[in-house]
């Protein structure tokens, strides 16, 4: 689930990255009306003053801010993979003390044992000399 989200992540970024990036084309210029002869004079017109370039800013925030949230995922998933595979680690070398231990107890069994039939062999042992 969490790669397929970043998997998504990153294809909503790359989409997002192709549309910003892709050159906008510049509308046409308005046809001006007809102008009606007419008998008045006609003014001078005043220059206009050039308008200044557009810039990319609001998509530049906005490809920023996708980049920022894919980055933020990426980290998110990254970690919860950390975190997971040292959960599993612990409970791994958990899993490790405990079969340690128990093979621990098995050994003290087995040794117990022997012991105890030694002993009861070497006390049947005299008993069967003391008899004779």
């Amino acid at each position: 689930m969490k790669k397929t989200l970043i998997i998504a992540a990153i294809v909503l970024a790359a989409g997002l990255g192709i549309w910003v990036s892709r050159e906008q084309p510049e509308p046409a210029p308005a046809p001006a009306p007809a102008a009606a002869p007419t008998a008045a004079p006609v003014e001078p017109v005043e220059p206009v003053a050039p308008v200044a370039p557009v810039t990319d800013e609001p998509a530049a925030t906005l490809l920023d801010q996708a980049t920022q949230a894919v980055t933020d995922t990426v980290q998110d998933a990254v970690d919860s993979a950390t975190d997971a595979a040292s959960d599993a680690l612990d409970a791994a070398t958990d899993a490790v003390d405990a079969a340690q231990g128990a093979a621990d107890d098995a050994t003290q069994a087995v040794t117990d044992a022997v012991t105890d039939a030694v002993d009861a062999t070497t006390d049947a042992a005299d008993a069967a000399t003391d008899m004779a």
